[in-house]
């Protein structure tokens, strides 16, 4: 049967199985009906990349930068929401064309882009502002005035002692990721970021100390829901004084030889009474014993991973299982390496994604090793 004989239900099927901006627009072009229905496809497009990822209906992505150039994205694709302008897009488009872009397409809230000259000035043209995944932040920044309304920043390459001096111009920051693998240099000493909900830190060490600084950023989050946080160092910075009694969602990874010790992490999980999801990973020097321990301590736990932890045993499991039928609790454990946590708790994502849709930490974060973190979470949309 030739293409066109297709009922519009099958057209349109195929076309939301195409994820490729220069072959959707070609498609536009074929004839009115085609057009009317891919305008409909593109109509339900939220964000645009030049990174292939798993076709889906709200995401598309391009492979010659050119065509931003060409098409008028405000009329293909009217409900843009994410923009991502990394490689290749920043070699071809000159400022003056991204910002064209950007002032055309006045319902972009979110913008995923690399350190450079060029693309500092050009946040200034996107007035709704709301998400930003970048390597800096400078002065014209705080110029600008835009950090108001920020509510993530996921900052690669970036210090957390530089980061004290602008957190006070992002007031309604709800999430924070910051990585920098080749030094904290000092600790963060900025405001309380009253409003953080989520808190993702990989802070190396290169100062005296050889401190991991993350655990102090923690303590400024009163309202802190969710933390991840990748460990590089053997030292530990650690405020027994401060109970963080928001947080329910905690991942804990380690560098190997950066393990921390069960006397530490005793004090450190204190901190934390209404803790409900907990990963320990990659973590040699935790034990049966600690675990049997670990549990008392934390009587809201309903889910905890310690997998690639070698220290852990069968022994553990069969412990939390006589455990939970003596006291009519539920408790979700797992230990072995490569042991599948999807089959109990389906709604976890395991996809790497650099965008991903919903405000929601356990469904993609928590599963996910930190190189894999989303770049931007898009809230879902409240109507």
């Amino acid at each position: 049967m030739p293409i066109n004989s297709l009922p519009d239900e099958c057209l349109l099927n195929i076309f939301i199985f195409l994820d490729n901006l220069e072959d959707l627009i070609n498609c536009y072009k074929v004839n009115s009906r085609w057009s009317h229905l891919v305008s409909y496809r593109l109509s339900k497009v939220k964000y645009l990349t030049a990174s292939k990822s798993n076709v889906t209906l709200g995401m598309i992505n391009f492979n010659k930068p050119d065509v931003l150039k060409e098409a008028d994205l405000a009329r293909l694709l009217p409900n843009l929401k994410i923009l991502d302008i990394t490689h290749p897009f920043k070699q071809v488009l000159n400022h003056n064309e991204t910002v064209a872009i950007i002032e055309s397409t006045e319902t972009i809230k979110g913008l995923i882009f690399e350190a450079s000259s060029q693309h500092l000035s050009v946040t200034k043209h996107c007035k709704n502002l709301e998400m930003l995944a970048t390597g800096v932040l400078e002065d014209r920044f705080i110029e600008i005035g835009y950090g108001s309304e920020i509510k993530q920043l996921y900052l690669w390459n970036y210090f957390l002692s530089t980061f004290s001096i602008f957190a006070q111009y992002f007031p309604k920051l709800k999430r924070l990721h910051i990585e920098n693998s080749v030094g904290s240099l000092y600790e963060y000493r900025g405001p309380v970021l009253k409003n953080l909900e989520i808190l993702e830190v990989l802070s190396s060490c290169c100062d005296e100390t050889e401190v991991y600084h993350g655990f102090k950023l923690l303590d400024s989050c009163p309202r802190l829901k969710s933390a991840y946080f990748f460990i590089d160092s053997n030292q530990d910075f650690l405020n027994e004084s401060i109970i963080n009694s928001t947080v329910q969602d905690l991942v804990i990874c380690y560098m190997p030889g950066c393990e921390q010790d069960w006397i530490f992490l005793k004090k450190f999980l204190s901190k934390f009474p209404n803790l409900k999801h907990l990963a320990l990973r990659e973590n040699d020097k935790i034990k049966d014993i600690h675990i049997e321990e670990l549990i008392q301590i934390l009587p809201n736990l309903i889910l905890l991973d310690v997998r690639e932890s070698f220290g852990v045993t069968q022994r553990s499991a069969d412990y939390i299982n006589r455990y939970c039928m003596r006291n009519n609790r539920s408790l979700s454990f797992y230990h072995k390496p490569g042991q599948r946590i999807t089959g109990d708790w389906s709604h976890l994502s395991t996809r790497q994604e650099r965008v991903c849709q919903g405000f929601d930490f356990m469904k993609h974060c928590f599963l996910k090793s930190f190189y894999q973190l989303p770049l931007l979470m898009d809230p879902k949309d409240e109507n």
